[in-house]
């Protein structure tokens, strides 16, 4: 996974480049998908950045915060 941040939104990719740590970004043409993330503050600044996901029924939400920005997204199965 990487992130695209822009001035007004952050575009979540998904790579299909797999098995590798701390890979740079290994270029579009191995993208499986992007996602425009929803932006928002938090309440109180957080020191460490966390990933975290709140599920909701048969769907979750992945949620991605550091200082005072959560992104996040909605995942569900697709049928």
């Amino acid at each position: 996974m990487f992130t695209l941040p822009t001035q007004t939104k952050l575009i979540l990719i998904v790579s299909k480049q797999t098995g590798e740590w701390g890979i740079p970004y290994p270029g579009a043409q191995y993208d499986f998908a992007r996602m425009e993330m929803k932006i928002g503050k938090l309440s109180s600044p957080l020191e460490n950045f966390t990933i975290s996901f709140d599920q909701t029924g048969t769907s979750c939400t992945m949620k991605l915060n550091w200082e005072t920005t959560r992104a996040s997204i909605d995942i569900a199965e697709k049928k």
